[in-house]
């Protein structure tokens, strides 16, 4: 068994959205075999997941990581294929690849702090949408496709906070 990539669709998301981490297996093995895959955010399990594959198939596995109850800060992504009977060569039962950071309503630069320069990036796309010239997704903190008076109101309570 083998893991070949962990790729998270974010490197840097809110404390309560979603990431989907994509991790990508392969059976190296002569025979059919059933495993299972572990992904993990530094030592958090995000979820594991059972698959069977033939010799030789890849096989991507989509995990699903909500960040609500998770601790703020910079998280190392990271999968692991159960050994399976037999299994001789277990070094690359585990990948360890990518990162996301876990950030603070308001902290829309990702410096670690929410302050006037976050104020600043959000005062610059305020009344814009999805597609406009000034858009920036990260001054969009509840994901309704638009920068308004919901956003500075989130970006307020953080004020003066680190992430």
């Amino acid at each position: 068994m083998a893991i070949f990539s962990v790729t998270p669709s974010k490197v840097a998301v809110y404390q309560g959205q979603t990431v989907s981490i994509e991790v990508v297996a392969q059976d190296h093995g002569t025979n059919a075999e059933t495993f299972t895959v572990r992904c993990y955010g530094n030592s958090s399990l995000i979820g594991s997941q059972a698959i069977s594959l033939a010799p030789g198939q890849l096989y991507p596995i989509s995990f699903s990581w909500n960040t609500s109850s998770t601790t703020l800060g910079t998280y190392t992504l990271s999968a692991e294929a159960s050994v399976v009977a037999g299994e001789t060569n277990t070094d690359d039962n585990t990948y360890i690849d990518g990162t996301v950071h876990v950030k603070v309503f308001g902290d829309v630069n990702g410096d670690g702090n929410v302050d006037a320069s976050d104020l600043f990036d959000l005062s610059k796309a305020y009344g814009s949408k999805l597609g406009d010239p000034n858009w920036n997704l990260d001054c969009d903190f509840n994901r309704n496709n638009k920068v308004d008076a919901s956003d500075l109101i989130d970006l307020s309570k953080n004020y003066g906070e680190p992430s």
